[in-house]
């Protein structure tokens, strides 16, 4: 199993250890996680080219949550989809992203948690 972590200190320093913008930006994030999920589930029904865009179109905005393992498993997974001839040869991968994207929302749970109680 892939463990995900979540680098609060990164975090902290992108939005000048404010706790106020890092409770937006956590909460922001919470908020579409449903709709980003449902986005990749949408592209992986429509095909490749849909998929490697919407992989694409998400991918670095984990970093500015602290997650810059999933941007990179983002980035590793659009060049696995730029190689692959069909959706069904994606599925393990994709199955997998949608893992780690799912570990790190609890991650984000916990920490919008934690910052608020600061």
């Amino acid at each position: 199993m892939y463990s995900v972590t979540l680098d609060s200190q990164k975090l902290y320093e992108l939005y000048g250890g404010s706790y106020d913008d890092v409770r937006f930006i956590l909460s922001n994030y919470l908020d579409k996680h449903d709709d980003i999920v449902n986005s990749f589930h949408e592209a992986f029904i429509s095909g490749i080219e849909p998929l490697i865009k919407c992989t694409h179109r998400y991918s670095s905005s984990f970093t500015y949550i602290g997650l810059s393992q999933v941007t990179e498993e983002c980035r590793n997974f659009e060049q696995e989809c730029k190689m692959a001839s069909d959706t069904m040869e994606l599925k393990p991968g994709f199955e997998r992203l949608l893992n780690i994207i799912e570990q790190g929302s609890v991650l984000v749970k916990q920490e919008l948690t934690r910052v608020k109680r600061a």
